[in-house]
């Protein structure tokens, strides 16, 4: 009995924890947004009235985060890191944002897999303790031992939030963006975010848009010609001014914005992956057609 007790208070927590988040940034999301333009594309999306509009964006966001942590345990799970023996096609590497681990991407996995893309890769890196120069490292030296075990195969990077900016971050590295057939970036704070301010450990101090991490970023193009796409949304309380979500000028990505889609909820959205997928066959087909 006290077991079932204890659970019920840890999935009460869960909810709880994931309702504060959600009420915090859709409110910091409105304080950010009010007297600038973006605060009229809020209103354009809010067709229903924008209290109903918010009330509904902090509901799902909850869910969403909600399902996110109760899922998270999952990560511990060595299978969810590498692909299965006998998977083919191109490697497709799922780059986890802050604080997450590989469990985040369960959905996508699946939907990569039916797509017929199924040998998936998760690498892993420590939110806490790192800047985010060594958690990249750390990133760069499991995709260069993924490209070391499957020398003949194109390389695909994905990354949601912060590994977004740090797939980006990987395709300066030349010997890296040689072999990347395609680079997919979903809500990734491709300018930083305010956001990181109410962050901890030393690795969110780095998403700070004025931090000298972020500045240097805005510089760094890749180091071979890659078809690269980022996907964000208006509503992605999480990234800060939202225009922040922008890929910088000159990094060779295609700015794409998804249907309305909270941060977390990127994770879930079938729609948003679908993107994703015809991206990545489509980079597929033109690499391997043949040229005139």
């Amino acid at each position: 009995m006290f077991i079932i007790y204890a659970l019920l208070a840890y999935v009460a927590l869960l909810a709880l924890v994931s309702t504060a988040v959600a009420v915090i940034i859709h409110a910091l999301l409105w304080y950010e947004s009010f007297g600038t333009p973006h605060e009229e594309r809020l209103r354009r999306l809010a067709r229903e009235g924008l209290w109903r509009f918010f009330l509904g964006r902090v509901a799902i966001s909850a869910a969403c985060q909600f399902f996110l942590l109760l899922t998270l345990p999952l990560g511990r799970l060595p299978s969810l890191a590498r692909p299965d023996k006998d998977a083919s096609g191109p490697c497709v590497v799922f780059i986890h944002g802050l604080y997450n681990n590989p469990a985040v991407w369960l959905l996508w996995r699946r939907w990569f897999r039916q797509a017929g893309l199924p040998r998936q890769y998760c690498p892993r890196y420590e939110s806490l303790h790192q800047d985010f120069m060594p958690a990249m490292r750390g990133v760069a030296a499991q995709v260069r031992a993924i490209m070391k075990e499957n020398p003949d195969r194109p390389i695909i990077l994905v990354g949601h939030s912060l590994g977004g900016v740090i797939a980006r971050r990987l395709l300066a590295e030349e010997d890296i963006a040689k072999r990347v057939a395609a680079c997919v970036t979903v809500g990734a704070p491709h300018r930083g975010s305010s956001l990181g301010a109410l962050g901890f450990g030393r690795l969110v101090d780095d998403l700070h848009p004025t931090s000298e991490v972020m500045l240097a970023l805005q510089a760094f193009t890749p180091a071979a010609p890659v078809p690269a796409l980022s996907l964000r949304s208006n509503v992605d309380a999480m990234v800060l001014p939202v225009d922040n979500s922008r890929p910088p000028a000159g990094s060779g990505f295609q700015d794409v914005e998804t249907p309305t889609c909270g941060h977390v909820q990127f994770l879930y959205h079938p729609g948003v992956a679908r993107m994703a997928i015809d991206f990545v066959q489509s980079s597929l087909a033109g690499r391997s057609a043949p040229s005139r």
